[in-house]
């Protein structure tokens, strides 16, 4: 359990590092939210961490809105969910 909470205060921090540095990053692979090129536990953790927000809010993270709506809804998470398990080339 310690190691999947590591794992998981790491990626957050990676992306938060990653969106200062590059506040509009685009991903390659639709659904990795934190840019390492793999859809994993890590990116969905962050939607889950976004879930329920909108633009300009805290909790938003533009990445997880898969469908470009403004919020971060059951329907984004269904879409990263699809590319759970794909690596970029």
């Amino acid at each position: 359990m310690k190691k999947v909470l590591v794992a998981v205060i790491m990626g957050l921090l990676c992306f938060s590092m990653l969106s200062m540095l590059a506040p509009h990053a685009v991903a390659d692979l639709p659904g990795d939210l934190n840019l390492d090129g793999k859809v994993n536990i890590l990116d969905m953790m962050l939607a889950a961490n976004a879930f329920g927000s909108s633009e300009g809010e805290p909790a938003w993270n533009p990445l997880a809105d898969m469908d470009g709506d403004g919020q971060i809804t059951i329907l984004d998470l269904i879409l990263i969910g699809r590319s759970f398990g794909l690596t970029s080339p």
